[in-house]
């Protein structure tokens, strides 16, 4: 669907637009058959595709048989040939074999890909009913014949976990590396489309992107209804962006909005395709004129939406065994409160005051000076027998030593103000501007104390502010507004504080992004990941 939305700009292919943004919404196919509203949407796509080809095939038969409609539709250019061009229903020319393909092959090209695609899953899922059928069969007749195994006491015989808990714990690692891949992916995606044609509709990602990395390198935690609240807006917000993207292309819309208006600069709505030859109204001619930026935005703008779909997916459909996982470290004390469970409701308080009572004598076992204890008696003040708790041997509380690893990351978390120290001065130097200056200043003030790591910390927030307000004024320059902002502020001209439209604003604001991000580094002082409390970071480390 995606070639045949590139293919030609018109509704029809608008309509296949619609269905490529909505397919990653809906559950992929599986091994018993389509699901049911995947299904559904396969099957209308189906249906669009052959009332496509059926208005193609009328209109073409229309226009050789009555000769009164091809003149009631009128040369090119004309009202009713520009809204048939519109609708994707035109006069073809049989002269023009390419370009005649070029408008009715994305419909073939669709009913062949949807057709085979349903055929193929409902092929599937009949081989899989007939199998589990033949397999329940063959299972049947097995009981029948031999029954149930059982061991030499007359137990039945377990079948071994061990390959199914591996499996599970596979299972587990593989969707957290998954969720943790998407998470990046999507990051560094919405700094591309955010930076790759700066514009209004641009500066969304761009502030999400800044507002995003700067939480985590304050150590704020965000929580997994969060980030999908974050990736649902984000792809909502991603479809009606390329919805207008793609309808900018259509003659209708550049004469509405023209390129060279403010409004369609702001909202950096570019002229991909032109529309200006009435003579060949049907050849496909591209606006070479742009940087290679526009022509990548577009593609950026699609993978970040399959992205950020995907991981909701990933969120929606974890693995089933994942909390039997859990449950699983915890097989002895479920086992041990599997009395307490058959208890009656008035007896819960009991069994809670046994257990505090058994964890006090423990406890008071422990720390005291006599070590040959054996047991302790819980005396049930409830009028039941005493319980008799196992004998219980003190140990000595060992120190945990920490890992080489752990110790190499504190190393790394504490050292990483020389980074961002050292960025920017590496940013006032390849930016030569007043602005800039004044971190070079500010890094040679904090190098020149002896307490840099406390002085640093101390001045990360403003730094990072600062770098923040950086970057948002020089997004704002690198807007397509030349004629519009200001060169001067009185006697000052703009140009020597850096804000200035370059000739690659793309590639200026990417040098500056990993800069800032060693800022964001230099925000992460006790050493703990993105996103985790101090109490969290803490608690590990003890």
């Amino acid at each position: 669907m995606t070639a045949s939305c590139l293919s030609r700009f018109n509704a029809l292919s608008l309509v296949y637009l619609l269905f490529l943004l909505l397919l990653p919404w809906f559950p992929g196919p599986c091994r018993h058959g389509i699901p049911g509203h995947t299904g559904r949407l396969l099957r209308a796509l189906l249906v669009f595709t052959l009332l496509f080809l059926a208005a193609h095939l009328a209109f073409q038969i229309c226009l050789h048989t009555v000769p009164r409609l091809d003149q009631l539709l009128g040369p090119s250019c004309s009202p009713w040939e520009v809204l048939s061009r519109h609708v994707g229903v035109t006069r073809l020319d049989l002269k023009d074999i390419p370009n005649a393909i070029r408008l009715v092959a994305p419909d073939l090209g669709v009913l062949v890909a949807s057709s085979v695609c349903l055929g193929l899953c409902g092929r599937l899922a009949r081989e899989a009913q007939r199998s589990q059928h033949v397999q329940e069969l063959d299972d049947d007749d097995r009981e029948v014949d031999t029954g149930s195994p059982v061991g030499p006491q007359g137990a039945p015989v377990l079948a071994p976990t061990r390959r199914s808990r591996l499996a599970t714990r596979f299972q587990i690692t593989a969707h957290w590396l998954l969720v943790a891949a998407g998470r990046t992916l999507a990051i560094v995606l919405l700094a591309l489309a955010g930076i790759a044609h700066p514009s209004a509709f641009s500066s969304v990602y761009f502030l999400i992107f800044l507002a995003t990395c700067t939480w985590w390198a304050c150590h704020f935690p965000i929580s997994p209804l969060g980030f999908s609240t974050l990736c649902v807006m984000v792809g909502c917000f991603g479809a009606g962006h390329l919805i207008c993207v793609y309808c900018y292309q259509t003659p209708f819309a550049q004469a509405m909005l023209p390129p060279a208006s403010i409004w369609a600069r702001v909202f950096g709505l570019k002229a991909i395709v032109a529309h200006s030859n009435c003579s060949t109204p049907n050849v496909l001619v591209l606006d070479t004129s742009h940087d290679w930026p526009i022509y990548v935005s577009p593609g950026i703008l699609l993978l970040l939406y399959y992205t950020v779909t995907s991981l909701l997916k990933l969120r929606t459909h974890q693995p089933l065994d994942q909390r039997k996982e859990t449950a699983g470290s915890d097989e002895e004390q479920e086992v041990e409160l599997t009395q307490v469970d058959q208890w009656p409701q008035g007896q819960a308080r009991a069994a809670a005051a046994k257990e505090e009572g058994a964890a006090q004598c423990m406890l008071s076992t422990t720390m005291g000076s006599d070590w040959e204890t054996d047991s302790c008696t819980v005396h049930d003040l409830t009028g039941h027998s005493p319980v008799q708790q196992r004998p219980v041997y003190p140990r000595l509380a060992e120190p945990r030593e920490t890992s080489p690893l752990h110790s190499l990351g504190h190393l790394i978390t504490d050292q990483s103000y020389v980074c961002a120290l050292i960025a920017m001065m590496v940013w006032s130097i390849t930016y030569h501007s007043w602005l800039t200056f004044v971190l070079l200043l500010w890094a040679c003030l904090i190098w020149t104390v002896r307490s840099r790591h406390q002085l640093a910390m101390l001045c990360s927030p403003f730094i990072l502010l600062y770098g923040l307000a950086l970057c948002g004024l020089r997004y704002v320059w690198a807007m397509d507004l030349r004629p519009e902002l200001p060169t001067t502020l009185g006697p000052v001209s703009l140009r020597q504080l850096g804000l200035e439209h370059t000739r690659s604003p793309c590639l200026d604001l990417g040098a500056m992004l990993p800069v800032e991000r060693e800022l964001w580094e230099g925000r992460a002082p006790c050493g703990r990941p993105c996103g985790v409390p101090c109490s969290q970071s803490t608690a590990g480390a003890v």
